[in-house]
């Protein structure tokens, strides 16, 4: 058994959330700190951002010290971060002079894009697993960073399973295609696209940032709010077809993501997945039998009709990609290997490295 204190978001459908949980379930002991919850919510707008900007030292102090008395009690094998939002170099420091092996899960396209501490801080683990494939030779030639390694998105069975999608629920998130996701220019035009041409079909838009979209073609599909917890597999569940569009290329990536969450989330869900084409995903799922795929804005529309119009070999492909995806792909096998990785570094006798560098 490993003792693993893991640094992350502990909101219920986090993904942070999810690797503690599937690290319990392989039976490890986990203690968890949220960086989120030593800065108060105080809401949208000037006055709570000056007030936020005040407080922000205090906030981080609180959580540095609520780190720090984990690991006096705890006394973990492994510091496991997950991205690293609100975990400053500082603090990684001295963790690292306590001996303690520091771990990061890294799940974005680029290392450039989410602050300065994000940025520095990653030279100070001693292992990256990152869900982007291309992400170890960015990390390599942007960072100088050699101990890395891929490691893919998975699903959490306790919030990514199919649920009963009652008709009410039909009623509020039920949909002939939807997009779940953070907006970008590119999911905008793609969906905007889909919009224009085929009015007569029911989209539905959810997550966050959809406030900055332009295209007059989805002012009416945007649900305007990020769907999470269950919420989340039920809309899925409510939709007959789901798009997983992907995030495009950002500063410092040589690449657009090639996977993501939603590529096992939705599967997992029991949703049916029209997904962006990419070798990478072929890796996982069987095009035209485990999952639909789309490689343009006029293929994703053709594609549309098509299994809108096609409701058995949609339901095929549904079943056989939902089957695929839950027998290879959970949490539990990325915290497997986590946990491998480990072992392999300091053998099979946890605690002994504690206080030791």
């Amino acid at each position: 058994m490993l003792r693993i204190l893991l640094l992350g978001a502990d909101w219920h459908g986090s993904d942070a959330l999810g690797l503690a949980r599937a690290f319990r379930r392989l039976g490890h002991a986990v203690r968890h700190v949220a960086p989120d919850r030593f800065v108060p919510n105080l809401g949208r707008g000037l006055g709570p951002r000056v007030v936020r900007r005040v407080i922000r030292p205090m906030c981080h102090m609180a959580f540095q010290r609520a780190v720090l008395d984990e690991v006096e009690v705890f006394r973990p094998d492994c510091v496991l971060v997950f991205k690293g939002n609100g975990v400053s170099p500082a603090l990684l420091r001295d963790l690292r002079a306590r001996g303690l092996c520091l771990v990061n899960f890294y799940p974005d396209v680029s290392f450039l894009c989410h602050g300065k501490d994000v940025r520095e801080g990653l030279a100070l683990y001693h292992h990256i697993f990152t869900t982007k494939s291309f992400g170890i030779a960015d990390m390599q030639r942007i960072l100088g960073l050699e101990s890395a390694e891929f490691l893919p998105h998975g699903f959490d069975p306790d919030i990514h399973r199919p649920l009963c999608v009652r008709p009410d629920d039909m009623e509020a998130l039920g949909a002939d295609a939807s997009f779940i996701g953070t907006w970008s220019p590119k999911k905008e035009a793609m969906l905007a696209s889909l919009a224009a041409v085929s009015p007569h079909i029911r989209l539905r838009i959810w997550g966050s940032q959809w406030e900055k979209a332009t295209a007059p073609q989805i002012r009416g599909v945007v649900g305007g709010r990020h769907l999470l917890g269950d919420t989340y597999p039920l809309a899925i569940g409510a939709s007959r077809i789901n798009i997983a569009i992907l995030s495009e290329q950002r500063e410092g990536a040589s690449s657009g993501d090639l996977t993501t969450s939603r590529t096992f989330h939705i599967p997992a869900s029991g949703g049916f997945m029209l997904h962006e084409r990419t070798h990478e995903l072929l890796q996982f799922y069987d095009e035209g039998k485990e999952v639909a795929c789309f490689g343009s804005a006029e293929e994703l529309v053709e594609k549309t009709r098509y299994y809108l119009d096609n409701e058995e070999e949609r339901e095929a492909i549904r079943l056989a990609g939902h089957r695929r995806c839950v027998a290879e792909n959970s949490l539990d096998g990325r915290a497997t290997r986590i946990v491998q990785w480990f072992r392999e570094q300091h053998g099979e006798q946890p605690g002994d490295h504690f206080g030791k560098e």
